[in-house]
């Protein structure tokens, strides 16, 4: 009985790490046709997700305020879409973005 307990201690523990990992963006979780469930992501899947940005991540990657980027795009100065109500930007486009502003300070 005492094992069970220490077994659902440890287990109860991890679990909880994990999530907490999950949730600040240490591993994303997938579904796919192969394996219906939800399981850690391949580095493919990862490469894809590194092509769309979240509002978050461009305000990091450009090192602005999140409401400020949020200004620029809803602005129409940054490049970005929106999906479901939320801002998303193609890695691409952010970077050509970037480049053009280069250009107009030179003038």
């Amino acid at each position: 009985m005492r094992l069970l307990r220490e077994l659902d201690s440890y287990f109860t523990r991890f679990l909880s790490q994990f999530y907490k990992e999950l949730i600040s963006g240490h591993f994303q979780v997938v579904a796919s046709p192969i394996f219906p469930y939800s399981h850690l992501s391949s580095g493919t899947a990862n490469a894809m997700n590194d092509q769309i940005l979240t509002l978050k991540e461009v305000a990091a990657y450009l090192k602005l305020a999140e409401k400020t980027a949020y200004k620029l795009a809803a602005d129409g100065k940054l490049p970005g879409f929106k999906v479901g109500g939320s801002w998303r930007f193609k890695r691409e486009d952010v970077e050509n973005w970037i480049d053009e502003q280069k250009m107009i300070g030179k003038r």
